[in-house]
């Protein structure tokens, strides 16, 4: 008979905390019909350094689409960008 081990509750958060924080974690764009498309362009760039290519691809795929993930990573860099879009009052979420 196999045998449990029983994890205490602080073992757990410990876990959940350390899953959180090595979690690739997304920042969701959505569509947006109160910013020129050339504003919200330039801040998907500014955001996340991407190229002027990638930035109108991203925001063409968050109005054509509804949303585009225009950035994955560590939930403290997510947050940064995620910020940084906001700084024009974008809609946006960070998924994990």
């Amino acid at each position: 008979m196999a045998s449990k081990t029983i994890q205490s509750p602080e073992t757990l958060i410990e876990e959940s905390v350390e899953e959180q924080v090595h979690k690739l974690w997304h920042v969701i764009l959505f569509n947006d019909d109160e910013h020129e498309i050339e504003d919200v362009i330039f801040q998907v760039q500014k955001a996340t350094g991407c190229s002027l290519e990638q930035a109108v691809y991203l925001t063409w795929e968050a109005h054509t689409q509804g949303l585009a993930v225009v950035y994955e990573g560590d939930i403290e860099r997510c947050i940064r960008v995620e910020a940084i879009l906001r700084q024009i009052d974008l809609h946006t979420e960070i998924w994990g």
